[in-house]
């Protein structure tokens, strides 16, 4: 019987249980907060149960061109409780929650609270999961065949418009509130930050949205956007454009949002719905079996340091780890640009670059499954030649000193004593962005044989051309 250990418990955690208990597998799931995930307890089930009392308000809008009237007469007002509509907003989600829960019992599989991630050493041929509670503390470990990542994400927080839960929220703590807000200032016109705003809207709050383009909802269609964006108008509701939040302030009355360019806009709250980021923090995934560990493996093999003779030590992501070697938690890393440069520039030593110890390395992929691709072939040639027209520009020596002041305004760990060699490496033939965006074959092999030699279960990769798929490349480039 094939075992299979699944991380989170949301839609596609659950959904992918169901179907391998079905199916006859021994399945172990791991979610933290509650089964259903953040959609069903935080996300898209408490969102539509809001939408509903919105929509329930603009009913009773419409209901006396119906000849309905309410009990007080044409004048009759009809109000929100918000209290009222989060509890049942809360009561709704944990409901489906706990039918979820009730369905993965009856198909037999095993579930266990706890965050779930990869400790540094792995069996041969399974793979081992912790399961660590709130405190850290690993409560138990899973060995299985397959384990499946389906982590979910949360909500991205900016470094100077951090949630409070009080007046600046993400919206998974807008269902906290007691009252509706006065004036509900929304950063942010995805699909998220125009379905809070026209929901409250609708409600009878006072709202303004904030949106970093030309239009709202960018990704989708832009007939619907228009429409949208008319209801809104029509109905009461501001957007400002072109106007990407710097930060997020309390206030003696409420909240004060300013603007990259300098405008303002106050309000009694913000709703911050500026995207998502994974949930891979604890997962160690960069420390386990990731090419970089590979490289890193075999860089320091090549300087007389076998594996035996060191500890590997899951931290995290680049940043996370130059931060724990530049605080003294761990003696030593292996990091990219602009880390590298930066650690240069603090007094660290390096003690070898890929490109001295691999002839050739392809550092970076664009990888879709051969399917998708084929069902989606244009979408596929506008993102190649969108990243095309960007290397481009970033490879042109006539931007450089723009580019160099991008590097600095989005990454102020750069200093500008340090950017001039961030951009030589990045920019370099020999270890940078390559030109035109092509795949280095002999990079590709680098990278399979390393995989080989040191990935678990080990076996033989070869012949690159299974890989590979470069013809909507080509069709581009021509």
């Amino acid at each position: 019987m094939t075992s299979i250990a699944i991380v989170g418990g949301g839609p596609a955690g659950y959904e992918a249980a169901l179907v391998a208990a079905q199916l006859g597998a021994d399945v172990t799931l791991v979610e933290p907060e509650g089964l259903g995930g953040a959609c069903v307890l935080y996300d898209c089930v408490p969102s539509k149960t809001l939408i509903a009392t919105s929509e329930t308000m603009t009913s009773f809008r419409g209901a006396p061109a119906l000849g309905v009237r309410p009990p007080g007469g044409p004048d009759g007002e009809v109000s929100v409780e918000a209290a009222v509509v989060n509890r049942r907003v809360k009561d709704l989600a944990a409901w489906q929650s706990e039918d979820v829960w009730q369905r993965l019992s009856t198909e037999g599989v095993r579930m266990l609270t706890g965050r779930g991630r990869f400790p540094a050493e792995q069996p041969g041929r399974s793979r081992r999961v912790e399961v660590v509670d709130a405190t850290g503390r690993v409560t138990e470990t899973v060995e299985a065949d397959v384990v499946l990542l389906a982590t979910g994400a949360t909500p991205r927080v900016l470094p100077d418009a951090v949630p409070d839960g009080e007046r600046i929220l993400t919206w998974r703590q807008v269902y906290d509130l007691t009252e509706l807000p006065e004036h509900l200032v929304v950063i942010g016109s995805g699909v998220t930050g125009a379905e809070f705003a026209s929901a409250y809207l609708e409600m009878g709050v006072r709202v303004t949205l904030v949106s970093s383009r030309v239009r709202v909802l960018p990704g989708e269609d832009t007939d619907a956007a228009d429409v949208i964006e008319e209801v809104f108008a029509e109905h009461g509701g501001e957007i400002v454009k072109r106007a990407r939040a710097a930060s997020v302030v309390r206030t003696e009355k409420g909240v004060l949002v300013t603007m990259e360019d300098g405008r303002t806009v106050e309000g009694s709250h913000a709703l911050m719905t500026v995207g998502s980021v994974p949930n891979t923090e604890g997962l160690a995934l960069d420390a386990v079996g990731t090419g970089f560990a590979f490289v890193l493996y075999a860089m320091l093999e090549g300087l007389g340091l076998p594996m035996a003779d060191y500890e590997r030590v899951p931290v995290g992501a680049t940043p996370d780890r130059w931060q724990s070697v530049k605080d003294g938690t761990h003696a030593g890393t292996i990091t990219i640009e602009p880390f590298t440069s930066i650690a240069r520039a603090a007094g660290f030593r390096v003690l070898r670059q890929s490109t001295e110890a691999f002839p050739a390395y392809q550092g970076g992929i664009v990888a879709v499954r051969q399917s998708w691709a084929e069902r989606n072939a244009e979408r596929v040639k506008a993102f190649i030649r969108g990243y095309l027209k960007g290397l481009d520009w970033t490879l042109a020596p006539k931007n450089r000193a723009e580019a160099a002041a991008l590097l600095l305004a989005r990454m102020p760990e750069i200093k500008p004593g340090v950017v001039d060699k961030v951009l030589a490496s990045v920019l370099s033939p020999r270890s940078g962005l390559t030109p035109r965006g092509e795949i280095l074959r002999n990079g590709m092999k680098t990278v399979l044989d390393l995989r080989s030699r040191y990935g678990s279960p080990q076996k033989s990769l070869a012949g690159i051309d299974k890989y590979l798929a470069l013809s909507f490349y080509q069709d581009v480039v021509g």
